[in-house]
């Protein structure tokens, strides 16, 4: 688990999927210098674009979506999984999240696993 119990809380109790789209954009400028967040929202969905990010790094976009695993899954979402569907530093980075049933425009898993995420096939951190 990468939240501590005191974070987890504070997520389960003021944060839903609707507040996290409201408030991710301060976050987003509080944490890097540069950039625009866009969130297109659907039932059981989410996909953000990042646009215009000058801090871009492929690392750092990997490490986002292994975040939203743990954001998603302290709101309640277990079954929360997570696709990168486009990484690049001129065109934008976009990822959807997904929880719930599966739907019917949810991209394939891919046998692979490195373009998706689910809390079964993120990495995990001893401590």
């Amino acid at each position: 688990e990468q939240l501590t119990g005191l974070q987890r809380a504070f997520f389960a109790l003021l944060l839903t999927p609707e507040r996290y789209v409201k408030h991710s954009p301060k976050a987003w400028r509080h944490n890097f210098g540069s950039g625009d967040l866009e969130f297109d929202v659907g039932e059981g969905r989410h996909t953000t674009t990042y646009r215009n990010w000058r801090e871009y790094h492929p690392l750092i976009a990997r490490a986002m979506m292994v975040g939203k695993l743990e954001i998603y899954g302290a709101m309640g979402l277990q079954d929360a999984r997570v696709y990168a569907l486009q990484s690049d530093p001129e065109k934008g980075c976009i990822s959807s999240v997904y929880w719930g049933e599966r739907q019917d425009d949810e991209p394939p898993i891919p046998t692979d696993k490195l373009r998706s995420l689910s809390r079964s096939t993120a990495p995990r951190v001893e401590r």
